[in-house]
């Protein structure tokens, strides 16, 4: 692993986790993978929402990022993950979103018609 930080209950004897891993854990991947999915809503719902309403989608944005703070939080919280480590997830997290829908999204969505197309012409 290229990043290889303890956990704050590994370092901090005095910190207790509640059912954690003993492996270190940077990035934390459930801060990534909530930044990702959240994101990844936003940015569908942008491309497919012909008329974006401003009010709608700052109020999707806002649940977005209460949903990913809460995700962080509840890590940090726990003691198994340090703030860089959740901080380090989440712009993954963000990075993996942006790329997957502006460099995937079309081969993806092209494959699925291409598969959805060839189970509709069987008799």
């Amino acid at each position: 692993m290229a990043f290889h930080d303890p956990r704050p209950f590994i370092t901090t004897p005095a910190l207790e986790s509640w059912d954690c891993s003993a492996e270190h854990g940077n990035p934390s991947g459930h801060s990534m993978a909530s930044s990702c999915f959240t994101t990844l809503l936003l940015l569908h719902y942008y491309q497919i929402e012909k008329n974006p309403k401003a009010l709608k989608y700052i109020i999707l944005a806002i649940c977005a990022l209460i949903w990913t703070g809460l995700v962080v939080y509840s890590w940090i919280f726990n003691a198994a993950h340090a703030i860089d480590q959740v901080v380090f997830g989440v712009s993954l997290g963000y990075y993996f979103a942006f790329a997957i829908h502006y460099y995937f999204r079309v081969p993806i969505i092209n494959h699925a018609r291409f598969i959805m197309a060839g189970f509709s012409n069987k008799p």
